[in-house]
């Protein structure tokens, strides 16, 4: 099994590129609840607001970013290889994902950050769209 999560040769179509991301993703879900879970047991200075969903699914000390790179980088390198799309739009698409935004950018009022990370996440939400629903064009 962990020959295929690890996989960035065989190319990848959009039916089993979902599959992947739907089942990466509750993977994901649960690694970072499960040490969330545990982070907050372990440390009682850690406390848990009003909402509960949004503090067990934080991302404390990076462990959510090294997962999403760990579990979705092999599918992203496989789909590119699958369109024949150059690997370099992969750079920018994970170099956007990881840029540091300031927590409170919205509520700062700043335009211009607000204008930049409004750009970054549109850019971040087409590419995925965009590998989501282009045609193969690999046959076989």
């Amino acid at each position: 099994m962990i020959e295929k999560f690890l996989n960035f040769t065989d190319p990848l179509n959009r039916k089993d590129y979902l599959i992947q991301i739907l089942k990466r993703l509750f993977l994901y879900l649960v690694i970072v609840s499960v040490f969330n879970f545990i982070n907050v047991a372990w440390d009682p200075s850690l406390t848990i607001s009003n909402d509960f969903w949004g503090a067990l699914l934080e991302d404390r000390n990076g462990v959510g970013s090294f997962l999403e790179a760990a579990l979705f980088l092999p599918l992203d390198i496989r789909r590119v290889k699958d369109i024949n799309l150059s690997i370099n739009w992969i750079y920018i698409y994970y170099a956007c994902i990881f840029l540091p935004f300031p927590k409170e950018s919205f509520d700062s009022g700043n335009p211009v950050s607000i204008t930049f990370e409004s750009f970054v996440m549109i850019f971040v939400i087409s590419f995925f769209i965009f590998l989501l629903i282009k045609k193969s064009s690999n046959r076989k």
